[in-house]
């Protein structure tokens, strides 16, 4: 976890481009992780609509705040000096909106609540089952989410049914505040006690670790941006990216961002 965090803040991919406006899109490391080009299409959407927003690929310091005694004071000191002339950021993952809400100047704005108003036209992918709807256990206090992902999934053609423990009284996936890494039997449990609520084998949630955390037991799972901005043939709700893998991915996005020209923030 330190050495994740440590070259998270390093200049290998903690990158940025600055356009002069106050709104930002943050996707977050697992969201850049999973897809680069995922990253880089919902961008140039969220431009459409703002034209001026910025891309901010940084880490949001949330293993780090995980960590009993860690360094989080210090990545927090580095994400606002990043945040500065920013005064809303728009988030992909539920735990870097948790964890940026530690910024008091910062208003943040979850990406499916810009799509509710501004809704796109969804991917057509072929063949999809009927799904059950995890909602991540970070937003248990975000009724306007839960609504905002239920229009936009349900307008978007996506079939699916509830967990009998969802929105408030959601259940984790089992990766809570790095559970997996710290005690993996836990881990193990919570998630198997959450897919057990439901015969349905079929998951479709809104955070790219949860639907990480499913397909490692076997389940498959669909994120909803996957649903809405990714090209039918680069969906396969079964595959996980490596651990290799998934830091190339970052690099890779860390890469189109700097090319995108913009002021780097400080």
């Amino acid at each position: 976890m330190r050495l994740h965090q440590c070259l998270s803040f390093s200049g290998l991919f903690d990158k940025s481009a600055f356009f002069g406006g106050e709104w930002a899109f943050f996707p977050g490391c697992s969201m850049a992780s999973h897809s680069p080009d995922l990253v880089m299409t919902v961008f140039r959407y969220l431009r459409s609509i703002y034209p001026d927003m910025g891309l901010l690929g940084n880490c949001c310091g949330q293993p780090a705040l995980a960590l009993s005694g860690g360094p989080f004071p210090k990545y927090r000191e580095i994400l606002e000096r990043r945040f500065q002339g920013v005064a809303r950021v728009v988030v992909c993952c539920p735990n870097c909106a948790v964890t940026l809400r530690r910024i008091p100047h910062l208003e943040v704005v979850s990406i499916w609540q810009v799509l509710r108003e501004h809704l796109p036209e969804p991917g057509k992918i072929p063949g999809l089952p009927s799904f059950v709807l995890h909602d991540p256990c970070p937003t248990r206090n975000e009724p306007k989410v839960h609504e905002a992902v239920r229009y936009v999934l349900s307008h978007s053609g996506v079939v699916f049914e509830e967990y009998p423990s969802n929105r408030e009284k959601t259940l984790c996936c089992g990766r809570a505040n790095m559970l997996m890494v710290r005690n993996p039997e836990k881990g193990r449990e919570m998630l198997m006690r959450r897919v057990s609520q439901s015969p349905c084998p079929h998951i479709v949630t809104y955070c790219f670790s949860c639907a990480d955390a499913f397909k490692s037991a076997g389940y498959p799972a669909l994120h909803g941006l996957d649903y809405l901005f990714a090209p039918a043939e680069k969906i396969d709700l079964n595959l996980r990216e490596s651990l290799v893998r998934a830091w190339r991915n970052r690099w890779i996005t860390a890469r189109r961002i700097a090319a995108l020209g913009g002021e780097t923030l400080p």
